[in-house]
């Protein structure tokens, strides 16, 4: 029996012939096709560049600067030129007996009022001393000397501020006016300086001016002598 036999199967060699160059760039374009699939770039394109960073929010707008009115123990303090959100922490520092709080110093520490730096000065760096004053007698002095101060009233002009003093003479408006100043600027008023108050404002009933007075008529008796009449 004889079987016969298809010829042999001639090896084609085409692929071999070709240049190992183009023999590669199939392979290329279908790793980059599989490399879209995936979401890495385009078929055949170069990567793109990542996605910019969204831009950052625009910094909160500096609360508006405002004229402060502080009402305290039958005296009206005026800011000049502060942030309405520093005032409000002066104003209820003020309600609470001048007492400050650390929400006060965190607030108007970039301040650059005068009176609210001294304020810091006083209240930020130092512990705060307690008060003598009777809850009864700070609302006496917690008046409408703002919106409504009793007549006379006397202006004493400092650095960033007004203070308005209500029921004081005008000879006791100026030595008053007088010895405030130069407490302000930390110079300590003379023994002429403590007589003249003493004489001037001896009468005074102002909250904030009549225990000053009362304090030097101890010191000095010559002084009620010499008291000026309101």
């Amino acid at each position: 029996m004889s079987t016969s036999r298809g010829a042999p199967a001639v090896a084609d060699h085409s692929l071999q012939k070709l240049p190992v160059g183009r023999m590669m760039q199939p392979v290329a374009f279908v790793i980059a096709c599989v490399a879209i699939a995936l979401g890495l770039h385009g078929c055949g394109e170069n990567p793109s560049p990542p996605p910019s960073p969204p831009p950052s929010p625009p910094p909160s707008p500096p609360s508006p600067e405002v004229t402060c009115e502080v009402p305290f123990n039958e005296v009206c303090i005026e800011y000049t030129a502060i942030s309405s959100s520093c005032c409000k922490a002066e104003q209820e520092a003020f309600k609470r007996n001048r007492s400050h709080s650390a929400d006060f110093c965190t607030v108007c520490k970039q301040e650059s009022n005068a009176g609210i730096k001294e304020e810091l000065a006083k209240v930020c760096k130092t512990p705060k001393a307690s008060s003598s004053m009777s809850s009864d007698q700070h609302l006496r002095g917690l008046s409408d000397s703002c919106g409504n101060p009793a007549d006379p009233v006397c202006n004493v002009t400092l650095d960033g501020r007004t203070e308005a003093y209500s029921k004081v003479s005008t000879s006791c408006c100026s030595a008053w006016r007088s010895y405030r100043q130069k407490i302000a600027q930390q110079l300590d008023p003379v023994t002429m300086d403590d007589i003249n108050l003493c004489a001037s404002c001896g009468n005074s009933t102002n909250f904030a001016i009549q225990p000053i007075v009362a304090k030097l008529q101890e010191v000095y008796p010559e002084c009620k002598a010499a008291v000026v009449s309101i």
